[in-house]
């Protein structure tokens, strides 16, 4: 399975926020962006993938700027649950990461051998 989201997801830090009374809740900014890839991921019609799984991430560098790559990783896998692409991030047994994407986002998700 291959597809492409059409922004950056924000770091986890950006996430959620700490909600009096309530624990954690997520942010305006992380909910528009997980609305916004939703529908991206549904109008690509991919196939899930089941059991556990190979998942590499390409991010397009959107600057200069230093960036902390690892910071990017939970809302794609989150998103990829909530999709139902895959049963649970736990079950990414191989995950890589990179800058170099031609899309803001790229996804490779394979069943692991």
């Amino acid at each position: 399975m291959i597809l492409t989201l059409p922004s950056l997801p924000p770091p986890l830090s950006a996430c959620f926020k700490n909600v009096r009374r309530n624990g954690r809740a997520a942010t305006s900014r992380y909910t528009a962006w997980s609305a916004e890839a939703m529908h991206a991921v549904r109008t690509q019609k991919v196939a899930p993938v089941s059991g556990a799984v190979v998942a590499v991430y390409q991010f397009r560098r959107p600057d200069l700027r230093r960036r902390d790559l690892g910071n990017l990783e939970k809302a794609v896998s989150d998103l990829l649950v909530k999709a139902g692409l895959i049963e649970d991030d736990s079950l990414i047994v191989d995950l890589r990461m990179l800058w170099g994407s031609e899309a803001p986002v790229t996804i490779t998700v394979t069943p692991a051998i």
